[in-house]
């Protein structure tokens, strides 16, 4: 998605600088949806905040000062302060939210500011993201252009475009990086959250975190390599040189996230006669190496056991990736009792 709106950024400030009347008008609120946009998502604003942003936030934005108070930042932190300006505006509740802007985004805005009257934007309009057809007073709505842009841009699941899901990626990947409890207290204030609703309600469970941190000292173990990382976190631990050939599929990645969408299309053929999976078929699948290490295989893999095995022909790579990811259990047990 940043991809698709970057590469729109540049060229709809083009055509702003040669385009005129209604060609003009069209590339000019186009440039406005697509700022929202980058703006929203790279914040991981609730919608209608960015959106409700008048011009004098964005006019008081302000770079941070570092100052001798600040020698305990590291030069990439210090660097920051110098390359992200903060607007400040009234969010949930009435709190004060920052939104970081990026040299780029203010200049777009600046751009699109200085424009806007030959837009067709009402002289006192008071929003940066204003409307431009009725002699509007208003603002335009970021679910609308978000849900727009991600169709457009034909993302493989614009579903997940949406604030609260990256608001909750934000807060879930969080976890993964063991933030200190000031550090979480900052990142909650940031994202307009209580600090208690983000530690509960967005917390990864147990299990998530133990594959996902302790994976890293087992894997080290398994390699010998486990003595370079002495006196070490978990997260020093390095996947370098790891085999991650189980992994070869990673374009495949996606077909466990949609696999609400199979659900959906196993419910419309559920009035279809359910077919028996034969012994032979049962054991051609269980020589996918995936199952083994708990992985499901991808589609790739599937395929070159579908030309060994002819009892696979009546099957598709979804079938037998269902069947594997419901059955794997049984699958395990079956091959540790024949081997």
């Amino acid at each position: 998605m940043s991809e698709y709106l970057n590469k729109n950024v540049s060229e709809l400030t083009e055509k702003l600088s040669y385009e005129s009347g209604n060609e003009f008008k069209t590339a000019w609120k186009q440039l406005n949806e697509i700022t929202l946009c980058q703006v929203m998502i790279f914040n991981r604003r609730r919608q209608g905040e960015v959106s409700r942003m008048k011009v004098e936030d964005f006019e008081k934005k302000h770079l941070t000062t570092v100052d001798d108070m600040c020698n305990s930042l590291t030069e990439i932190e210090k660097n920051l302060c110098k390359i992200f300006e903060v607007a400040e505006i009234v969010g949930k509740k009435g709190r004060t939210v920052p939104i970081l802007l990026t040299s780029r985004m203010i200049d777009t805005l600046n751009n699109l500011i200085s424009k806007r009257l030959e837009a067709g934007v009402m002289p006192f309009n008071n929003y940066p993201f204003p409307c431009t057809h009725y002699s509007s007073m208003g603002h335009i709505r970021a679910s609308d252009s978000i849900r727009k842009h991600a169709e457009v841009a034909e993302l493989k699941d614009p579903l997940q475009m949406r604030s609260t899901k990256l608001r909750k990626q934000v807060a879930t990947s969080s976890q993964l990086l063991a933030l200190k409890e000031n550090e979480i207290e900052l990142l909650a204030t940031f994202m307009g959250h209580d600090v208690r609703v983000h530690k509960e309600y967005y917390q990864l469970p147990d299990n998530v975190l133990r594959v996902t941190k302790l994976a890293r000292l087992f894997t080290a173990m398994e390699n010998g390599t486990i003595h370079q990382y002495k006196g070490k976190t978990l997260d020093d631990i390095s996947f370098d040189g790891v085999d991650m050939s189980e992994e070869e599929d990673v374009d495949m990645s996606e077909d466990d996230e949609q696999l609400d969408v199979y659900k959906e299309e196993e419910i419309v053929k559920s009035n279809k006669e359910k077919r028996k999976w034969s012994d032979e078929a049962i054991m051609a699948v269980s020589s996918l190496k995936g199952i083994l290490h708990l992985r499901l295989p991808g589609k790739k893999e599937i395929m070159e056991v579908k030309q060994r095995f002819p009892c696979l022909n009546d099957r598709t790579w979804r079938n037998i990736k269902d069947y594997l990811r419901n059955n794997r259990a049984k699958i395990l047990v079956n091959f540790q009792e024949n081997f």
